[in-house]
């Protein structure tokens, strides 16, 4: 039986160090281990279920009198339930033993052998190393008390092992002989970063490199432009950001105003020149019947006289096809009307809509001031050509770690997809494409979802992938095609869908009127056959495991 409970034992914590952790939900860590290997054990029935049968033929191969007594058999059974538990439980204390020794053995190798640990503390270096490698590293998030033994043992165990992470992680500070810091808030192991500070000097040098391995890594057919510069913006530089942010919208809305009235002047007559085509198309659909019908006629009574009778000289098919060329013009010509009259329809609703776009305009212009801070969720900002200003939460988890690079991984993109001369003419398409791409960037790097950034934006073009691919919104994004852009858009969703509809989606960007925000979201999302959004897809949120 001690045998048993040796494999037992080994076989948990083989399955503690290769397996990874169980869901975030469950934080104790003894009801999460054990979580743990009941999913191992659901998973892998079949193997468990036909070991026991070969312990059980053993049972009653060994020994032949205990075969003839069934009793005994359940006995044995009840004694190998009994060590399972034992042994588990036995498996989950030695855990932290050896979590135990493996931190007191390095923190004695702190003090003795620095170098034996692999622990790059220079910064520059650092830096260097990310560039060289080909995907992104794990990341580890540090202890704030600087005590980085824990972080070290976790990156070597592994951050998404159930030892790594809800072992190594829970040993007390009081059990570990001394500490390690090493004054970096940046330190490398193999392909393992551990960050413990984020709004620090050394995190803004490697945070340019780490952005663009997340981005290479998920685009790994394009080439990807490197570096710009980060720097970090405190509340007060924030808010005046913000202030001179929402003054360049304000003028955004000048400009929309202004093209509306163009629009608005230019459609009566555009609209009286269709009306004024249309009316000769139908005139000139008339005489071409009538002359057709007279052709028609004539070429069916033409004859000669022979012996006082009269004789047709051509059949109704003769006539019918000298008249052939005449019937094609004539349907040309109500092919011509219909196509009239469905874009005289269409001017007509579009001018509706561009006044009551206006008169909505015109009475946002007046709520500015008032209600500039709800335009979005913006912390960070780029500045062309190649600066990028943050404004961070000094504090550092997983999760804002992971909102950190969401907003920075937005703000690269806007870097790596700049030209200075061409760029994609709606802001709603250029800032829903860029927080779209952000977050599925961050989900494929840290496994974690974000929603800080244009919520509807991100609403809207997932519901539109589902007809346009990523692929192809991936092409137009780093060419910034508008052409092609509208060119997709009326294919998927029908002739001059852009065109009608881009006064909505650039109303819905700018608009601070939560309100009106869902009622216009969801009068396109109805036309593009999308889900109905509620209030709360309107809010953005710090991120969390999912």
């Amino acid at each position: 039986m001690p045998s048993i409970i040796s494999i037992i034992i080994f076989y948990f914590l083989i399955t503690s160090f290769l397996s990874e952790a169980p869901s975030q939900e469950i934080t104790n860590s003894f009801l999460s281990y054990y979580q743990l290997h009941l999913r191992f054990i659901l998973k892998n029935w079949f193997w468990f279920l036909f070991l026991f049968a070969i312990m059980s033929l053993i049972y009653f191969l060994v020994d032949k009198k205990r075969a003839y007594i069934i009793k005994r058999y359940f006995v044995f059974v009840q004694n190998i339930f009994s060590v399972f538990l034992l042994g588990s439980a036995a498996g989950f204390v030695l855990l932290f033993v050896i979590a135990f020794f493996q931190m007191n053995i390095l923190s004695a190798l702190t003090h003795t052998f620095p170098r034996s640990l692999g622990v790059e503390t220079n910064i520059q270096q650092i830096v260097e190393n990310l560039k060289l490698l080909e995907k992104p590293p794990d990341i580890v998030v540090g202890s704030e008390e600087k005590n980085l033994l824990p972080s070290i043992a976790q990156a070597q165990a592994g951050k998404n092992s159930f030892y790594g992470s809800r072992v190594v992680a829970r040993i007390p500070d009081f059990l570990i002989f001394s500490s390690m810091d090493t004054g970096s808030d940046v330190l490398m192991i193999g392909n393992t970063l551990i960050i413990t500070k984020i709004d620090s000097e050394d995190f803004q040098l490697v945070s340019p490199v780490l952005s663009h391995l997340f981005i290479d890594n998920y685009f790994a057919n394009r080439q990807i432009k490197s570096y710009p510069t980060v720097s970090l913006m405190d509340e007060l530089q924030y808010r005046q950001y913000r202030e001179e942010d929402y003054s360049k919208k304000a003028v955004v809305f000048d400009e929309v105003i202004a093209q509306l009235s163009n629009n608005i002047r230019q459609l009566p007559n555009t609209i009286a020149d269709s009306e004024s085509l249309l009316r000769e198309t139908q005139e000139d659909l008339e005489q071409a019947r009538l002359q057709r019908e007279r052709d028609f006629i004539s070429c069916v009574n033409e004859g000669f006289y022979e012996n006082n009778v009269f004789v047709k000289t051509n059949s109704r098919e003769d006539c019918e096809e000298r008249v052939a060329d005449q019937e094609e013009d004539i349907d040309d010509l109500k092919q011509n009307i219909h196509d009239l009259e469905n874009s005289l329809e269409s001017d007509r609703q579009l001018f509706e809509q561009y006044q009551a776009y206006l008169e909505y305009y015109n009475n946002q212009k007046m709520l500015i001031d008032s209600e500039s801070g709800l335009i979005s969720y913006e912390f960070a900002s780029f500045e062309p050509p190649d600066d990028i200003q943050m404004s961070v939460d000094s504090r550092v988890t997983t999760q804002s770690l992971a909102d950190y690079f969401a907003l920075l991984i937005h703000e690269y993109l806007h870097f790596a997809t700049y030209q200075e001369d061409k760029r994609l003419s709606s802001a709603f398409f250029n800032e829903g494409l860029t927080e779209y791409f952000a977050r599925r960037i961050v989900k494929s790097s840290l496994g974690i979802d974000t929603n800080l950034g244009y919520p509807i934006n991100v609403s809207i073009v997932g519901q539109m992938t589902k007809r346009i691919s990523e692929s192809d919104l991936a092409d137009i994004y780093f060419s910034n095609d508008q052409s092609r852009l509208e060119e997709l858009v009326d294919r998927a969703y029908g002739e001059e869908f852009y065109r009608s509809n881009i006064i909505l989606l650039e109303t819905l960007h700018y608009t601070p009127n939560r309100t009106q925000i869902l009622f216009l979201a969801n009068e396109f999302m109805t036309k593009i056959g999308g889900e109905l959004l509620t209030e709360a897809d309107l809010e953005s949120t710090r991120s969390v495991y999912r």
